[in-house]
């Protein structure tokens, strides 16, 4: 129990440490729509997908940074009658080459995880657990001292088939 203690504290002081310097912390916005790329390899089964979500980001320094995103869905699906609802959580590096004024173009890969949950007459209740790979390019765009406007546009992949792209739009708060 001792070592426990020791642990915690130390993991704690650790990541105060880690999250104290300046400008390094983010927390954000997010707000997605997903494209298809073909009928039988499908990112979601919904008629119009949107999404809304939160971000969590680290920046190690002006060119490397690290963002765990959540996300979520519904809506009525596309081919069936009944209803779709996902949630996704992404963990995500991203490399951002240079700047140019206010604008920092990046590019970026990352795992995701989906939890898919379909509800349809036709077929019944299904539950559906995705692992995905994401590379994307964005923009990020300095509004305010530590306030950013950010567009991404993402395609996901299986490993074998690309299955659709993502644009997002984010709002991001640097602390």
């Amino acid at each position: 129990m001792k070592h426990l203690k020791t642990f915690g504290l130390s993991l704690l002081l650790l990541s105060g440490s880690v999250f104290a310097q300046d400008n390094h912390l983010m927390v954000g916005l997010i707000s997605s729509h997903f494209h298809n790329f073909k009928a039988d390899q499908r990112i979601s089964e919904m008629r119009n997908p949107f999404s809304s979500g939160v971000l969590l980001g680290y920046s190690v320094n002006q060119n490397l940074a690290f963002s765990m995103t959540g996300q979520y869905m519904n809506g009525d699906m596309e081919d069936k009658t009944g209803d779709e609802s996902m949630t996704r959580l992404t963990l995500s590096a991203h490399v951002f080459p240079f700047q140019w004024n206010l604008v920092k173009p990046y590019v970026s890969g990352g795992l995701v995880y989906t939890r898919q949950s379909l509800d349809s007459d036709l077929v019944g209740d299904e539950v559906h657990h995705f692992l995905q790979l994401r590379q994307s390019l964005g923009l990020d765009v300095m509004l305010f001292p530590h306030v950013s406007l950010n567009f991404d546009m993402s395609v996901y992949s299986d490993g074998l088939n690309y299955l659709g792209e993502v644009n997002s739009f984010g709002l991001r708060y640097i602390l």
